[in-house]
């Protein structure tokens, strides 16, 4: 007889709520829609309205390319493990 239980049917495992919609952000509709509800043209514009000068930085920020989710939780196990209990 074999010990494996059954598998959970395809429906069980999808996700069920809103969590990756919420933070994968706006799509260009959205964006567009909210754009035009505030009288601006682009983000940019938003930014130079919004944001001032002195505090915006003058070129992007140099940052390393995007990690998966398996190696942030390596990098943040890494920075974790230099805790020291005192």
């Amino acid at each position: 007889m074999d010990a494996t239980p059954p598998s959970p049917p395809l429906a069980a495992l999808e996700q069920s709520d809103d969590f990756v919609g919420r933070h994968i952000g706006p799509n260009a509709s959205e964006i567009a829609s909210m754009l035009a509800s505030i009288g601006v043209s682009s983000l940019a514009e938003l930014v130079a309205q919004t944001v001032p000068a002195a505090i915006r930085l003058a070129a992007p920020l140099a940052l390393a390319g995007p990690r998966s989710e398996i190696e942030a939780l390596a990098a943040l196990q890494a920075i974790a493990g230099r805790n020291h209990r005192r």
